[in-house]
């Protein structure tokens, strides 16, 4: 049970159903609102996505499923009709949020973890779960790109919503300002409101917000993550599959995501984003090549993780 944002969270979700599918579970995913481009019920990877019609599908569809697995707003609802139901509820947990936090312990009764400094969060809640790193395969990542722009993704500043919002969009457009000779590309992302300046540098280029990021990746050579918070960082994994490199944040989260293999900076410390960006583009082969295999092991941890994730299902009764 999820939202149709299109952000990293529910992408990581699908990934996960589309997974379980090719083992052989029969998946329907619920959307919790209607989806944002209007769109009815539809099948994606052979999962079955059915559309949000009022606040009663978890009542029509959750007996007919042994398992129940629900993330970020969905998972304090899910977990009280998965209880009503006598059904297993596992939650895909995403981040350290408060919310989050209060729905594990509530109505978990599993947990899978995106990352493992995540865990830490949640060590006090003794029930069964797993790490999983979201599953970015390569070859469905990988594209032939034009290396044209410098790109962000989601251009919310967190002003008018929650402060963790904040994707860094202020450092983008400064960054596209300090190199005038670049072309930047500023994508507008599924959630949050998306800020675009009334003096909009003359180099950067705006796109509505895209159903399909391998669009994006094929016209960039360099992704940004200038993020206040990332609880991971798989835009720069995504990127890396086709050898962009990437410079972020420093956060647990994005460290543990691209290890050694990208540039990282303090939150807004523009200077030093500057810097860094020059020392990218000078070195470009480089940090393309670290990216790409950075990328390949990342697959391979995931890989090695499923089998935890295939027992942790089958124990809930999937």
């Amino acid at each position: 049970m999820g939202s149709g944002h299109n952000a990293g969270a529910e992408t990581t979700l699908h990934d996960l159903m589309r997974l379980l599918r090719l083992d052989g579970h029969s998946i329907t995913a619920l959307l919790s609102e209607p989806h944002p481009d209007g769109s009815g019920s539809y099948l994606m990877d052979g999962v079955k996505v059915q559309a949000h019609s009022n606040k009663m599908d978890p009542e029509l569809y959750f007996p007919h499923h042994d398992v129940i697995i629900s993330h970020l707003q969905c998972a304090m609802r899910s977990g009280l009709v998965s209880r009503k139901y006598g059904k297993k509820a596992i939650h895909l947990i995403h981040n350290d949020q408060e919310y989050c936090i209060t729905a594990a312990e509530r109505y978990a009764d599993a947990m899978i973890f995106n990352t493992e400094w995540v865990t830490e969060h949640y060590n006090y809640i003794d029930r069964p779960s797993v790490v999983f790193h979201p599953p970015i395969e390569p070859k469905r990542y990988t594209v032939k790109t034009s290396r044209e722009f410098i790109t962000l993704v989601n251009l919310t500043i967190g002003t008018t919503n929650r402060l963790d919002y904040d994707k860094g969009g202020l450092t983008f457009y400064e960054l596209a300002r300090r190199f005038p000779n670049e072309q930047f590309l500023g994508v507008k992302g599924g959630y949050g409101d998306q800020y675009v300046p009334d003096d909009l540098p003359p180099n950067v280029t705006i796109w509505e917000h895209t159903n399909n990021i391998l669009d994006v990746y094929r016209r960039s050579k360099l992704v940004l993550v200038p993020s206040k918070y990332e609880s991971y960082g798989r835009v720069a994994i995504e990127g890396g599959c086709s050898g962009i490199p990437s410079i972020l944040t420093e956060t647990q989260g994005t460290r543990e995501a691209m290890g050694g293999s990208s540039v990282f900076c303090n939150f807004g410390e523009l200077d030093q984003w500057e810097a860094e960006l020059s020392n990218v583009l000078g070195d470009y082969d480089y940090y393309s090549a670290i990216a790409k295999e950075r990328a390949l092991d990342n697959w391979d941890r995931t890989l090695r993780e499923w089998e935890g994730v295939q027992k942790l299902v089958a124990e809930m009764g999937g």
